[in-house]
């Protein structure tokens, strides 16, 4: 998968009025838009005297902004083009035992709901990773910013920035804190270090009220066993925390 956060950083960290959000292919001769001529953004001039403290502001293009800002999303998920039909809510096969799971996924998917932290847990092949991707397809579509990634693989970036020293990983997990709602697929550490790099992301988005889906082969006793007590105790909270076991037999088996 590739990675979203070098797209990302420039516009999920509090800057995305003060952004350009044109769909980045078009060619700079042709204006598509003529209430902004393709910034995706108009100032709030109209009517306004000129010391009043709205003056001046970018507000969305009422034309154009939010069709160009959902392509911005697509463009930073993780979330590949092909997946956007075959792994949404609408595909996913409920059967014994994910029915938990799937409304778990599909309630932190809603942008206004109030749950901020859901862990799905269960062994593998069970379709938490499809419920991953249609979590983040269905926040897209509704208009909020969704980013998929891989904890192994986010981790392993991660160290190799910080041991290039040039500042890029600051960067890079500024991208994963502020994102509106992060999935982290495939939960698994190797070291302390990676442990308390997770531990601490899902901390801080959660005292954000930022949504966050975590999914993990990991039973409860491994989750303990590697330090997770603050997640687990904030994903059993009954208002803004989902923890939640697939129970589905792996779905790759079935019919063999």
């Amino acid at each position: 998968m590739d990675n979203p956060f070098n797209e990302i950083k420039d516009h999920l960290v509090h800057e995305w009025q003060q952004t350009t959000i044109g769909d980045g292919d078009e060619p700079e001769s042709e204006i598509r838009c003529a209430t902004c001529q393709d910034c995706g953004y108009v100032a709030t001039n109209m009517g306004l005297d000129p010391d009043h403290p709205e003056f001046g502001k970018r507000i969305l293009c009422p034309d154009c902004g939010p069709a160009k800002l959902v392509a911005q999303f697509w463009r930073t998920s993780g979330v590949p083009e092909i997946y956007r039909d075959c792994k949404s809510f609408k595909a996913f096969q409920i059967l014994d035992g994910t029915k938990p799971a799937f409304l778990a996924a599909r309630e932190i998917a809603q942008p206004d709901s109030p749950v901020r932290l859901v862990v799905i847990y269960g062994p593998t092949g069970n379709g938490k990773t499809h419920l991953a991707y249609a979590a983040a397809i269905h926040s897209i579509n509704k208009g909020r910013a969704a980013i998929v990634v891989r904890a192994l693989n986010w981790l392993y970036e991660y160290k190799a920035m910080q041991r290039k020293g040039d500042g890029s990983d600051v960067s890079l997990y500024c991208g994963i804190i502020h994102v509106p709602f992060l999935i982290l697929d495939e939960l698994e550490v190797r070291t302390e270090f990676d442990q308390q790099t997770i531990d601490e992301i899902v901390c801080m988005r959660e005292a954000q009220a930022k949504a966050t889906l975590i999914t993990t082969n990991y039973t409860l006793d491994n989750m303990e066993d590697r330090k997770f007590h603050r997640i687990l105790s904030r994903a059993s909270d009954p208002v803004t925390g989902r923890l939640v076991v697939n129970q589905g037999a792996d779905y790759r088996k079935r019919g063999k």
